[in-house]
């Protein structure tokens, strides 16, 4: 159809037509360059649309556009990072995470929007804003991480936020920034149960291994009477204890007896990380669960328990 166009049709026809399927226009254009001119700059008219639907098909076709590394679609695309309908913002996010990269020109732009969404209201924008921070921000970026403790500092930031900046903050900032570490550990005692939640299990990101006051919290957590956070508290421990480990290996023996079957499963799981092969109180612990009315809980017990008695990983597998 469109290769028998002629060329001199006129830009509110294609527009009308695009302003339903943007992004299937531009792609028809293809057979033309003159309708490829048309169809991009009816996309970017529809940009502008009262409707949300029409700019969401026209953002489609602009980042189609800057899928070819055109530099006006794409600031066209990053224009779109403020619009008033959240389904457009976190559209604008999903395409410049893989549009912009750390060493672009445009990535301090983009940068500062990511951090800007991060404090979006709706839940959807935010979660968008954090993979886009992750995918265009250098590790352990310090100022960065000086920004997204700024962020959840806030006097106006809402717990929401402040659990997202929780939650990107080990994979922005490594193992042992202590800038990091030090927020983190103090949301363990937030009042908030989701931050704290988020907090335990980003501990096993921003805390070097080994280290034994992080440890040692995670230990205590793992009697807290959250369920959540006791299984965030067993696999942060399973990453940060070394093996051997006195105190993690009797609170996750500990563990075993929780009436959660996800605590159980996680604390076995667990111990078959910390505990030392041949660990006589470990090893006792687990076979009492060979006969847990789990069967889930049985199987990883059968497991935990061979790799305790140091069999091979093939005898392991037999199981």
């Amino acid at each position: 159809m469109w290769a028998t166009l002629p060329e001199s049709i006129a830009s509110d026809v294609l527009a009308f037509l695009g302003g339903r399927r943007l992004h299937e226009t531009f792609t028809a254009s293809a057979a033309s360059l003159a309708l490829r001119a048309l169809a991009n700059v009816s996309a970017r008219q529809h940009l502008r649309s009262p409707y949300p639907a029409t700019r969401l098909e026209a953002l489609e076709a602009q980042t189609r556009l800057a899928e070819r590394g055109l530099p006006p679609a794409l600031h066209n695309v990053l224009a779109c990072a403020g619009d008033g309908d959240a389904e457009v913002r976190k559209t604008v996010a999903k395409a410049l995470s893989y549009l912009v990269h750390p060493d672009d020109e445009e990535a301090p732009i983009v940068l500062a929007e990511a951090l800007r969404m991060i404090k979006d209201q709706d839940d959807s924008v935010r979660k968008a804003g954090s993979i886009l921070l992750v995918s265009v921000a250098r590790p352990q970026d310090d100022a960065v991480v000086a920004a997204l403790i700024g962020i959840a500092c806030d006097a106006d930031a809402s717990v929401h936020v402040c659990q997202e900046v929780v939650g990107v903050l080990g994979t922005i900032s490594g193992r042992g920034h202590s800038q990091a570490l030090g927020f983190v550990r103090a949301c363990v005692g937030s009042t908030c149960l989701d931050v704290q939640r988020e907090a335990i299990a980003a501990l096993s990101e921003v805390a070097e291994r080994g280290d034994e006051s992080i440890v040692s919290l995670l230990c205590e957590s793992m009697a807290d009477p959250d369920m959540i956070i006791r299984c965030a508290a067993i696999v942060s421990c399973s990453v940060l204890a070394p093996i051997g480990h006195e105190e993690a290996v009797r609170s996750l023996v500990r563990a075993l007896e929780d009436r959660w079957q996800s605590v159980r499963l996680r604390a076995l799981v667990a111990l078959g990380a910390v505990a030392a092969t041949g660990d006589a109180a470990a090893t006792s612990a687990v076979a009492l669960l060979l006969e847990d009315v789990d069967s889930e809980v049985k199987r990883a017990a059968e497991r935990i328990s061979a790799k305790l008695q140091g069999l091979a990983p093939e005898e392991q597998d037999a199981l």
